[in-house]
């Protein structure tokens, strides 16, 4: 009785899988991962007469953007407008998160001044 301990089929069958699994990545390429679409929003921006705001902007979603109202000379902020959010008439700097396209405006007004005259010595 004679034995065997590899056929010739099954070695040739073994060394190719050897090899094949053997052989390094070189030479492949793989699909880069697909970047999530991020949404843009603009933030649009206006003042009326008596100052400036910060410049309308176009920003990624969910992103932290700073608008500033600069009043001039003997003018004060009166109050935010639009449809960004409710803020604060006592600041000029507001900061919100881009969630949808806005508009964000600002008025101001003439400061008020009191003179009060006062005579000394019958005139």
């Amino acid at each position: 009785m004679r034995f065997r301990i590899f056929p010739f089929p099954l070695f040739i069958f073994v060394v190719a899988l050897l090899l094949l699994f053997s052989c390094n990545d070189e030479g492949v390429t793989s699909t880069p991962p697909i970047e999530p679409v991020v949404a843009k929003f603009t933030i649009a921006t206006s003042a009326g007469g008596g100052g400036s705001i910060t410049s309308s902007q176009s920003v990624d979603s969910g992103q932290s953007v700073t608008i500033t109202a600069t009043a001039q000379d003997h003018y004060q902020l009166k109050q935010w407008t639009g449809d960004c959010g409710s803020f604060d008439k006592n600041k000029l700097e507001i900061t919100i998160s881009a969630s949808k396209n806005c508009q964000i405006g600002v008025e101001f007004e003439k400061i008020s001044y009191t003179i009060t005259a006062t005579s000394k010595g019958g005139g």
